[in-house]
C-alpha cells in the first residue's frame, strides 16, 4: 500500500536489529482483518501518518493514493475520482459513485465530503465496486474515515499550527473512562486561513481561505460481555469562508466541435478580479448510534442508525470581471426588499441547500470453522430543498426578451429519495489455502423530483408572461409571452406555471442489484492471490439546476438520466516480503461501464447523458522498512480509459478519455528517524506525479491539464514520546496545476473558469499527548 504499509515497524523484545512491519487492521469487509489477507485493493492511512503527512481536510489523501483524484471548485461540491470513475457535475442533488462514509455513516451529500480532518484513527480507501456490502453509489469504490474511539485510560491531545496565509489551527481531544463500563471521548478543531487567490479589486477579499470549527464526541457503554452501544454526535460550521472566485481566461470555441480551445492563462494564476465577493457557509449536525451484540456464540448483530442535517449556501462571481451592471447600463442597485445576493454583478451564481438524511442498517454475521457469513438490510431516506440563482446580465443571456424585465433566473429544485436494500455475503474455505467469496445485494430506489424554473425580479416577483411584441421582436412573429413563462417540472401539474407541464419522468422507481464472485488463494503464509468479478450500480437522478431557456431548448425529459452499471474484472497479489520488512501489492483490472453518467455544460445547459465507457488499468504499491528508522513507500497507477458517444456543442460525436484519469500517476515517500539529544529527529519527503489529463468529459483542449510533480517536506523533533515540534513545507516546488475547469466557450461572452491548487506554503506544528 501507498504509505501506510511503510508507516510503522516493531522491534520485538530480545531482538537487536530485526525490523518487523506492523500489521495493518482494516474493516474493508465490515469485520476486522489483516490488510494483507483481504482480497481487495485497499490504501489505508493511520492517524499518526495523517498527522505526519500534514492532512488538513478529508480530501488531502488523494496525493498519496494511486488512482485517486480530486475535482473541486470549493467545499460546496467535492468530487472524488477513482480509477476514472467519477461524477463531475456541480449539482447539489446528486450522489457520487465513490461512496463516502464517516464512522460507519454514509455521507450522500457531495457538499459534506470536504471537512476538517481531526482525531482520526485511520482512513480506508477501497478500490473497485463495493456494492455488495456498502450498497448503490459505491460503483468506483469507497472512502471511510474512522475516528479514534474512547479509551479505558485517561488521555489528552493538543496541537497547534501556524503557517502561510495566516493559517492557524488548534486541535484537541480528551478521552477516558466515566465508569467501569462507560467510556467517552470529545474532540475539536478550529481552523482559519486567509485566501491564497489574491484580489485585485478594491474592497473584495482574497479567495479560497478557511474558517471552520468542528466538534465530535463518542460515548461507549458495555452491557456485560455481549453488547456495546456507541453514541456519536458531531457538528461542524464553516462561516463566511472566502470562496467563489476564478482565474478567468478567454473562451474560443473550436469551429468544428464548439469546444473550448487552449487559450493562454493570465500572467499570475493566483490573482482574481471579481467584483462580487464570494462566500461559502455550511453547518452540519449528525448523530450515529451503533449496537454490537453477540446474540449467540456464533451470531453477532450490528445495528447502525444515523441522522444528518446540513444547511449550505454558496455564492460565486462567475464572470470574474471587475465590471458591474451599473458600469454597463448605468442602472442603480436593486432597491429595498431585494433578495439579491450580488446586486451589481454581471454574472453571479448562488446555491442554497437544506438537506436531511436518515439511514438504518441491521446486519447479522457469523463465523464457523470453514464458513463465515453476513446478511442484513439497509434503509436510506434523503430529503433536500435546493435553489440556484443566476443574477445580473447573465440572467438574460438565456432569453434576450427578458432584458429590462428581470435580474434573476432561478431554479427551486427538491428531491425526496428513498432506498431499501437487502444483502448477503459468504466466504467458504474450499481448502486451507483456497477461499470462495460470493455476495449479492438487491436495491430498490424511489425518487421524486420537482423543479420550479422562472425569471424573476430581485424582490421575488415572478415573470409569468412578457410583452408579446417585445418577445416577437426577438423570436419571430409567431412567438408569444410563454417564452419567459415559468416552467414546472413535476409529476403533477403546478398552478404556478402556464399549461400542463407535468412529466411522469419526475418520479423514478427501479430495482437493481450488485454482486461479487471471487477466489482467494494463499500461495504461502505471506502471499495472497485473488481474482474476481464485481457488479456495481449507481442510481439515476436529474440535472439541476436548470434555467428557463435551457429547459425549453432541451425539453423536460432531458433533465433525467438513468442508473449506471459497472462490471469489474480484477486480479491481484498481496505479498509480505524481505522477512516481514516489506509489502508488495499489485492489481490489474478491466471495467465495462454501461450508461456512465457523463456531465458537460453546453451554453449554460447542464447535460448528464448515459454513455458507455471502458477502463483498463493496473496499480502497484511497495512499502519497505529495511532497517530501523527508515521507511520507504512507492505507488503507481496506470489507466487507459474511453467514454463513447459524447456530443459536442456543434453536434460532433467524440470518444474522449474519462475526466480526471491521468494515464500515469506516481507517489512516493521516504522518511528517516534517528536518535538525538535523548529524543528523536526525523526528516520526511513525499511527492506525487500525474501525467496529463482532461478535466471535462468532452475532452476539450481548454480542459487538458499538463503533467505535474508536487512534493512536501517535513522536519520534526520529539524530545520524548509525548511532544513533537515540526516544520513543514507543502508543495515545496511551487507547482501549478488546476483542480477544476469549466468551459463556457459557447456563451454569448465566451470564457473559461479555472481553479488552481494551493501554491507553496510553509509553517510549523507543536503537538502534545498527555
Amino acid at each position: 500500500m501507498a504509505y501506510t504499509a511503510a508507516s510503522a515497524f516493531l522491534v520485538p523484545a530480545g531482538a537487536s536489529a530485526q525490523v518487523v512491519m506492523e500489521q495493518i487492521i482494516v474493516t474493508a469487509q465490515k469485520k476486522e482483518e489483516n490488510l494483507q489477507s483481504v482480497g481487495i485493493a485497499v490504501t489505508a492511512f493511520s492517524g499518526t501518518q495523517i498527522e505526519k503527512l500534514g492532512f488538513q481536510t478529508t480530501t488531502d489523501m488523494v496525493y498519496q493514493t494511486p488512482s485517486l483524484q480530486l475535482f473541486e471548485f470549493s467545499p460546496s461540491v467535492t468530487v472524488f475520482n477513482m480509477r476514472g470513475v467519477s461524477q463531475n457535475s456541480f449539482s447539489d442533488n446528486l450522489e457520487g459513485p465513490i461512496a463516502v462514509y464517516m464512522d460507519d455513516a454514509y455521507l450522500s451529500a457531495l457538499g459534506s465530503h470536504n471537512q476538517p480532518i481531526y482525531d482520526v484513527e485511520r482512513i480506508e480507501i477501497l478500490k473497485g465496486p463495493q456494492g455488495t456490502l456498502y450498497g448503490r453509489n459505491a460503483t468506483g469504490g469507497l472512502i471511510h474515515y474512522i475516528s479514534r474511539r474512547p479509551t479505558d485510560e485517561f488521555e489528552a491531545r493538543l496541537s497547534g499550527s501556524y503557517g502561510s496565509y495566516e493559517f492557524h489551527e488548534v486541535e484537541g481531544a480528551l478521552s477516558g473512562p466515566i465508569t467501569d463500563n462507560i467510556r467517552a471521548r470529545l474532540a475539536f478543531v478550529d481552523v482559519k486561513e486567509d485566501g491564497y487567490l489574491k484580489s485585485e479589486t478594491p474592497g473584495i477579499r482574497d479567495a479560497y481561505g478557511k474558517n471552520a470549527t468542528a466538534l465530535k464526541g463518542f460515548i461507549e457503554a458495555d452491557f456485560g460481555d455481549a453488547a456495546t452501544i456507541t453514541i456519536n454526535p458531531y457538528w461542524s460550521k464553516d462561516s463566511n469562508v472566502p470562496s467563489g472566485a476564478y482565474v478567468r481566461r478567454a473562451g474560443v470555441p473550436d469551429p468544428v466541435t464548439g469546444l473550448g480551445q487552449a487559450t493562454p492563462f493570465p500572467p499570475d494564476v493566483f490573482v482574481h478580479t471579481s467584483d462580487v465577493e464570494g462566500r461559502f457557509d455550511r453547518e452540519i449536525f449528525g448523530i450515529t448510534g451503533k449496537l454490537q451484540w453477540d446474540v449467540h456464540d456464533a451470531v453477532k448483530l450490528t445495528s447502525i442508525t444515523n441522522y444528518q442535517d446540513m444547511d449550505k449556501f454558496y455564492l460565486e462571481d462567475s464572470d470574474g470581471l471587475p465590471v458591474t451592471i451599473e458600469d454597463i447600463f448605468g442602472n442603480p442597485p436593486f432597491g429595498p426588499g431585494s433578495e439579491s445576493f450580488a446586486p451589481l454583478g454581471v454574472f453571479a451564481f448562488s446555491t442554497n441547500q437544506e438537506f436531511q438524511q436518515f439511514s438504518q442498517e441491521i446486519r447479522f454475521s457469523g463465523d464457523g470453522d470453514r464458513f463465515s457469513w453476513q446478511a442484513g438490510a439497509f434503509y436510506l431516506d434523503i430529503k433536500e430543498n435546493n435553489f440556484a440563482v443566476i443574477e445580473g446580465l447573465a440572467a438574460v443571456w438565456f432569453d434576450p426578451a427578458t432584458l429590462g424585465l428581470t435580474q434573476q433566473a432561478r431554479s427551486d429544485f427538491n428531491l425526496d429519495s428513498e432506498s431499501i436494500s437487502v444483502f448477503a455475503q459468504g466466504e467458504y474455505d474450499i481448502t486451507d489455502r483456497l477461499k470462495l467469496i460470493v455476495g449479492v445485494r438487491w436495491v430498490r430506489d424511489d425518487k421524486l423530483f420537482d423543479d420550479f424554473i422562472r425569471y424573476q425580479q430581485a424582490d421575488g416577483t415572478v415573470l409569468a408572461r412578457g410583452d408579446d411584441a417585445e418577445v416577437q421582436a426577438v423570436f419571430g412573429p409567431d412567438a408569444d409571452g410563454s417564452a419567459i413563462a415559468p416552467i414546472c417540472y413535476s409529476v403533477d401539474p403546478d398552478p404556478r406555471c402556464v399549461g400542463d407541464l407535468a412529466d411522469p419522468e419526475a418520479n423514478f422507481k427501479y430495482n437493481d442489484w450488485a454482486g461479487k464472485f471471487q477466489l482467494d488463494f494463499a500461495v504461502t503464509d505471506g502471499v495472497l492471490l485473488y481474482a474476481g468479478v464485481n457488479r456495481g450500480t449507481k442510481g439515476g437522478n436529474w440535472a439541476a439546476p436548470s434555467f428557463p431557456d435551457s429547459a425549453r431548448l432541451n425539453g423536460l425529459g432531458a433533465l433525467s438520466h438513468t442508473e449506471e452499471t459497472l462490471w469489474s474484472y480484477e486480479g491481484g497479489v498481496k505479498a509480505t516480503i524481505l522477512d516481514g520488512r516489506g509489502r508488495l501489492n499489485a492489481a490489474a483490472f478491466y471495467y465495462d461501464y454501461n450508461d456512465y453518467q457523463a456531465f458537460s455544460l453546453v451554453n449554460f445547459v447542464q447535460n448528464i447523458t448515459n454513455n458507455d465507457a471502458k477502463v483498463k488499468g493496473a496499480e502497484v504499491e511497495l512499502a519497505l522498512n529495511p532497517f530501523e528508522g527508515f521507511e520507504l513507500s512507492l505507488g503507481g497507477s496506470f489507466l487507459d480509459t474511453k467514454v463513447k458517444g459524447i456530443v459536442t456543442p456543434f453536434g460532433v460525436v467524440v470518444d474522449p478519455k474519462l475526466p480526471n484519469a491521468p494515464s500515469v500517476s506516481l507517489n512516493g515517500l521516504v522518511r528517516y528517524a534517528w536518535p538525538l539529544l535523548g529524543g528523536e529527529m526525523s526528516v520526511q519527503l513525499d511527492a506525487n506525479y500525474n501525467s496529463s489529463q482532461f478535466l471535462e468529459v468532452t475532452g476539450s483542449a481548454s480542459s487538458r491539464e499538463g503533467g505535474y510533480v508536487t512534493g512536501n517536506f517535513r522536519l520534526a523533533f520529539s524530545p520524548n514520546d509525548n511532544i513533537e515540534a515540526a516544520f513543514w513545507i507543502r508543495n515545496f516546488n511551487d507547482a501549478k496545476w488546476r483542480v477544476y475547469s469549466l468551459d463556457v466557450s459557447g456563451a454569448p461572452n465566451p470564457f473559461i473558469n479555472d481553479v488552481f491548487a494551493r501554491p507553496r506554503t510553509f509553517g510549523g506544528t507543536i503537538s502534545a499527548k498527555f
